[in-house]
């Protein structure tokens, strides 16, 4: 996962999780006896987006977790070719994730577009705040609270008190607010 670690807190803000499991089979907070997630409500974006996957290739369209049966049976229909077992390389197209996946892709655009945005703007105007990326270490961040990043705005509304930093929020707040709008109901039309 990439963290953006603040000087002055004792807080992380998580802006993008992968998701991996490493020698056991099922994600840490999944209960396996009662086949539920134990964190459901708090679950990350990732989780709530699966199967898809972020891509570095392309920002708008997610790789699909290879492991995924809906997405394989999917791809079966439209690839007679794809064999049981076999791993699929190429991307699925828009239109196939839209009927596929169609809560998921938009809950992947929102947090993808969200924290591009977020991220963007936190880096730029609250640079004095940030941790620069090659001085943390893994003793520093054994003391961190790690959030979402969906969650800064309600963290700094709470715990930023200068004036400079509530200026720099509000006016943040509001153009993130029309940037996220403007950007999500292109991609929708």
């Amino acid at each position: 996962m990439n963290v953006m670690f603040l000087k002055d807190f004792p807080v992380g803000f998580i802006y993008n999780y992968q998701l991996g499991v490493k020698k056991k089979k099922f994600c840490h907070y999944y209960n396996i006896e009662k086949r539920i997630c134990k964190i459901y409500e708090k679950r990350p974006a990732i989780c709530k987006y699966y199967p898809l996957n972020f891509s570095y290739n392309n920002f708008r369209i997610p790789r699909v977790n290879d492991n995924c049966t809906v997405i394989k049976r999917h791809l079966k229909k439209k690839i007679p070719t794809l064999k049981e077992g076999q791993k699929f390389e190429q991307r699925i197209e828009y239109n196939d994730l839209i009927s596929a996946f169609p809560i998921e892709y938009e809950i992947f655009l929102k947090t993808r577009f969200e924290w591009f945005i977020k991220v963007s703007y936190i880096t730029k105007l609250f640079d004095y705040l940030i941790i620069p990326p090659n001085k943390v270490y893994p003793g520093l961040i054994k003391s961190y609270t790690l959030i979402d990043m969906s969650k800064f705005f309600n963290w700094a509304k709470e715990n930023l008190k200068k004036p400079k930093d509530l200026s720099i929020l509000r006016v943040m707040k509001e153009n993130y607010n029309k940037i996220t709008n403007m950007i999500l109901n292109k991609i929708k039309d």
